[in-house]
């Protein structure tokens, strides 16, 4: 890859950062070190380096609440969430829910782990514990508790969570119908770029009557 290449990497990666909600920032944090380990990339390694510190100036994302959990062994996930460590908890909730890294798959024990860390303020995991309870993944559908974790994740300013529960709003699933509010929630989303919201305002436009 010649220079030009390289620069153009930098910049599609790290426009990519920049962009992204505190899910992608993690990941992408892992592809920044992992993906393209050639020196010939310091400066892509630099300037991504940069956009994840002034992310974290911002509070976009906080190092402190994510760190690099989905890359540490299993044993040390479980130990720091059994100390409260509530990034542990979502990532080992996530692991069970899964089944993957390490963890046989155990959704009962997902939805515990998803609930201490959603109950500590984790928007993630209570995105996942909604799913679960949403579509009975492991447990028993109720569309009202899933309504009112969904709800935790939007208003904490999860992108995808604010169109879930806007269409929680446009079917009257778990909460009552309300076009308006279904409106409000996809407009959020898509101030924040989500494709899905940018569509869903676009197309389920609040209907008012004279």
């Amino acid at each position: 890859m010649g220079g030009s290449g390289v620069d153009d990497t930098a910049m599609h990666y790290c426009v990519g950062l920049a962009t992204c909600g505190k899910e992608g920032v993690r990941q992408s944090v892992g592809v920044r070190f992992n993906l393209f380990p050639s020196m010939k990339l310091l400066r892509f390694r630099r300037m991504a380096a940069v956009v994840c510190a002034l992310l974290c100036l911002s509070g976009a994302v906080s190092g402190a609440d994510d760190g690099d959990w989905i890359y540490r062994p299993l044993d040390e996930v479980q130990a720091k969430a059994d100390a409260g460590e509530v990034a542990a908890m979502a990532e080992l909730a996530r692991r069970l829910d899964d089944g993957v890294d390490g963890a046989e798959r155990d959704r009962a024990a997902a939805r515990v782990w998803h609930e201490k860390a959603a109950t500590k303020g984790y928007a993630e995991a209570a995105y996942r514990l909604a799913g679960m309870l949403q579509e009975g993944r492991g447990v028993a559908q109720n569309p009202w508790h899933a309504y009112f974790w969904m709800k935790q994740a939007a208003d904490r300013g999860l992108a995808v969570a604010q169109v879930k529960v806007g269409g929680m709003f446009e079917r009257g699933e778990g909460t009552l119908k309300n076009w308006i509010e279904a409106f409000e929630w996809y407009a959020k989303a898509a101030e924040q770029g989500n494709a899905d919201g940018m569509y869903l305002t676009g197309r389920r436009r609040p209907r008012c009557r004279n």
